[in-house]
């Protein structure tokens, strides 16, 4: 069955890292429901794009659809045709979790804890079910609001894996938002459930301050300062902040993976239940995030850390101009790329030692090798 037949689309919501959501209604019962929509290509080992993969057979499908809990998108319902994958879930009512605090009228710390213990709480649950998120951002955190609640609900399984039994580490292929990396999944060491702590932490830390605990305009630059620096503690509101709050953050960003805090200790830490949490309306966050969601986006389109040799940018764009979907996100990030990225900053970029940079109208591919750092 055709996706048009059963579901009609009702409006857009936001573009994550692999794919586009968007409202839309079962025409056969009238219910309000979301779905993600991924644009497909499978390539051979040669790089070719003819071998047609199993949507059903994929790891992300094979890990959401097994998981139930408040805090996770249902995924209801799959469509798949040779060209794109249609994942039908349950109604996401509003934007990503930082885009909906950029519109509260009182944000305070303790906020803060209402949200960030949520996610601990579907930690907790992923490790029970032995997986690794590995893609814990704000892209794919959603606040869904309701008279009586707010729920946190995580999404996209694009990057997930699932551990055998007795197995503590992974080694992966290095992906994911700049960000949020840990440092071993910069350095291509084997990750395990401490990866998700980290960007956790990360996403603590922006929530805390409206502003990245690491910053740097350049990728080398910004891996050498999540893999060897101090969190950044001159921001100008960072004295708005619990100290027990300061505390727990320190411990969420260890560089060091076995020293960091599991999520059972991370649930326990005594800032949850701290009356020194600060009461101070966050006006000053608020603000900030304003202006790191708008070049969070921009960043998001522009510099995407994927090493994959399979999946060059002349091979790439053959399979692109000949699909709808990309062709229309060709158009999009042409647009965005030509009306708001300082080219002197990709200028700068290239002339950086070591780094391969290869742009084309869908992304910036930049391959950094481990003896970068």
């Amino acid at each position: 069955m055709e996706f048009q037949e059963k579901y009609e689309i009702n409006g857009f919501i936001q573009k994550g890292q692999f794919g586009s959501y968007y409202a839309c209604i079962n025409k056969e019962t009238g219910s309000r429901l979301t779905v993600k929509i991924k644009s497909v290509s499978h390539y051979k080992n040669d790089g070719s794009s003819n071998a047609y993969v199993d949507l059903e057979e994929s790891r992300e499908i094979a890990i959401w659809r097994r998981l139930k809990h408040r805090n996770v998108l249902e995924l209801l319902d799959i469509i798949k045709t040779p060209t794109r994958h249609y994942l039908v879930m349950e109604c996401i009512t509003e934007c990503n979790l930082l885009d909906e605090i950029e519109k509260s009228t009182t944000y305070t710390e303790r906020d803060v804890c209402f949200y960030i213990r949520q996610i601990f709480s579907v930690l907790l649950y992923f490790r029970e079910k032995r997986i690794i998120h590995r893609n814990i951002n704000a892209e794919n955190i959603f606040l869904q609001r309701s008279n009586i609640n707010e729920i946190i609900k995580i999404a996209d399984f694009g990057l997930a894996v699932r551990l055998s039994k007795g197995q503590n580490y992974v080694s992966v292929e290095a992906c994911g938002l700049p960000l949020f990396l840990a440092p071993e999944t910069i350095l291509d060491r084997p990750i395990s459930y401490g990866v998700d702590l980290w960007s956790v932490g990360v996403l603590f830390y922006i929530m805390l301050t409206g502003n990245p605990p690491f910053w740097n305009e350049f990728l080398k630059c910004l891996y050498f300062d999540i893999t060897t620096k101090k969190m950044n503690t001159s921001y100008s509101n960072w004295n708005n902040i619990s100290d027990i709050a300061k505390e727990f953050l320190e411990i969420l960003l260890e560089k060091n993976s076995l020293k960091r805090i599991n999520v059972e200790q991370a649930l326990n830490h005594a800032w949850f239940e701290s009356k020194k949490k600060s009461k101070l309306h966050r006006s000053d966050v608020i603000e900030n995030l304003k202006c790191f969601n708008a070049k969070k986006k921009l960043d998001n389109e522009i510099f995407k850390f994927q090493r994959n040799p399979s999946l060059s940018a002349s091979s790439s764009q053959n399979y692109y101009n000949q699909n709808e979907d990309y062709e229309n996100e060709r158009i999009y990030r042409q647009k965005t790329v030509i009306s708001e990225v300082n080219y002197v900053k990709l200028d700068n970029l290239r002339q950086i030692s070591n780094i391969s940079v290869s742009f084309h109208p869908i992304t910036l591919r930049i391959d950094l090798n481990e003896s970068d750092l």
